[in-house]
């Protein structure tokens, strides 16, 4: 069966993704505007918190509890999907145990499943190249991009059986794990390099150490 993303078995289903989950767009108008934003409090992401499959915990606005209350209807629970839908649209991320009770913002949505279906491929679909295409060819092309909640709810979506889906989706949060794991190790080389690097181009470094460094030079 051919689809947005290529063939899949014919035993496979296709629907649109608001068949199977509520879309949830961030506030707006005067409730948007009634907003004051703290130091401390409940976290509300916006879309510079929200990366290529992850949540930036650090340096998220808040809002102070009693603010929160008025905006329960936004408030994240373990397995929504967080999504970007004003700017760098396209980018999602899975809320965990820990985001609970956050909030997300005007230029955010929110994807919650109906029914029994594993986050985690949901997640990679969304993040497909062929998806993310799809997503921006139909979106308000203006000076900033921007996409509808209800065109995030007709992307078309391929439903394999739950366990495939299960299968999938862990197999790609396994790769996503090993990614970050090699991104932090890159991350803490680049410190160490431009820790390093004065001490090599002065001539700092202990003698034993710049001699092996530099090698025999004869």
């Amino acid at each position: 069966m051919k689809t947005l993303i290529g063939e899949v078995p014919d035993d496979w289903t296709v629907a649109d993704l608001g068949d199977v989950c509520d879309v949830l767009a961030g506030p707006s108008g005067e409730l948007a505007r009634a907003v004051d934003l703290t130091e401390s409090g409940v976290p509300m992401l916006a879309p510079k918190d929200i990366g290529d499959g992850w949540i930036l915990e650090e340096g998220s606005a808040h809002v102070s509890p009693e603010t929160a209350g008025r905006l329960e209807r936004y408030r994240l629970t373990p397995g929504d999907i967080i999504g970007v839908r004003t700017g760098s649209i396209g980018r999602y991320a899975l809320a965990g145990v820990e985001h609970g009770g956050w909030l997300f913002g005007t230029a955010c949505l929110c994807i919650r499943p109906k029914e029994r279906f594993d986050r985690r491929y949901l997640l990679h679909y969304l993040r497909n190249p062929a998806v993310r295409d799809w997503v921006r060819q139909n979106s308000l092309k203006s000076t900033i991009h921007s996409i509808s909640r209800k065109t995030i709810r007709s992307i078309p979506l391929v439903i394999p059986p739950p366990s495939v889906q299960e299968s999938v989706g862990g197999l790609l949060a396994a790769l996503d794990d090993k990614i970050a794991i090699h991104k932090e190790i890159s991350l803490k080389t680049a410190e160490l390099r431009d820790l390093l690097s004065p001490l090599f181009l002065t001539g700092s470094l202990p003698r034993p150490y710049g001699e092996q460094l530099g090698g025999d030079d004869r």
